[in-house]
């Protein structure tokens, strides 16, 4: 992300920075169903990483939102 900051017009990078969040996202989600479903306890350490890594998807999606607008105004 903070190359992103260095180089905004790169947009390989932007894309790069979906991928990897939605990515962390995903396996965040899956160790929380592990937690859930198997193990049936939770981990305070566990359920701030998912939140950070919400957290962090959430930021990218503005990013990319912010650069890809749907309808350009004309």
């Amino acid at each position: 992300a903070f190359m992103k900051i260095r180089q905004p017009s790169d947009k390989g990078l932007l894309h790069f920075l979906v991928i990897a969040s939605l990515g962390g996202l995903a396996v965040s989600l899956y160790l929380s169903g592990i937690e859930a479903f198997v193990l049936e306890t939770w981990c305070l350490v566990c359920i701030s990483s998912q939140a950070t890594m919400l957290a962090i998807a959430i930021l990218v999606a503005y990013m990319f939102k912010k650069e890809h607008p749907r309808h350009k105004k004309k």
